[in-house]
């Protein structure tokens, strides 16, 4: 079904019933269109269930109103993280700013958006903007390291030595050991491109 909508649309309006069981089959829902290059949205209907229900309930005039309103998927996940604390309590006040950081760490935001959505926390919590940025800043590095280490497994599992099939008795354990040194190279190439001139003047590439 998403395939098929790539091909009618360009953008996505997601509205799911406001109870929990529809706060969750949204959440399943932007995990579907993750991967796409829709423009989805997330519509919270007040007042009401679901559109069908503020339809009759409010009227046509009314709901294309409340459509102008819709989030970001990044503002739903934000918006549903706020609610689960207290924000009076300075314990899940921390923990609420802990979650949302996480959440934007995760996305793929540009400095001013993360700029911009350290503003609101800040806001939300009282914590100086300032507190919030050093964090942000943090997890951002933090979640960029992780990517890389697991792209280069993901180059370990599959890469080079996933391609020979030279038979053990005909030379494959050798191979299997170019495979494996020439994939610590890569690694380390990838993890510091100043390795690269020194290796290709070794290797006289």
């Amino acid at each position: 079904q998403v395939k098929l909508l790539t091909e009618y649309a360009d953008e996505v309006v997601l509205s799911y019933d406001s109870d929990e069981a529809g706060q969750k089959a949204t959440e399943r829902s932007l995990a579907l269109f993750s991967g796409t290059n829709l423009q989805v949205r997330v519509l919270n209907i007040p007042g009401a269930k679901d559109p069908d229900e503020f339809i009759r309930t409010y009227g046509r005039d009314r709901f294309e109103a409340v459509l102008e309103g819709t989030a970001t998927p990044l503002e739903f996940k934000l918006a549903k993280a706020v609610k689960k604390y207290d924000l009076r309590n300075d314990a899940q006040r921390l923990q609420y700013v802990d979650e949302a950081i996480g959440i934007l760490a995760g996305s793929a935001v540009s400095p001013t958006a993360r700029d911009v959505y350290a503003g609101r926390i800040a806001e939300q919590t009282g914590i100086d903007k300032k507190a919030v940025l050093v964090q942000l800043e943090s997890a951002v590095r933090g979640a960029g390291r992780r990517a890389r280490r697991k792209e280069q497994n993901e180059l370990s599992r599959q890469g080079i030595a996933a391609d020979i099939r030279v038979p053990y008795d005909r030379g494959g354990e050798a191979a299997l050991g170019a495979a494996s040194a020439a994939r610590q190279l890569v690694a380390a190439m990838l993890q510091d491109a100043g390795t690269i001139p020194y290796i290709r003047e070794r290797l006289n590439l």
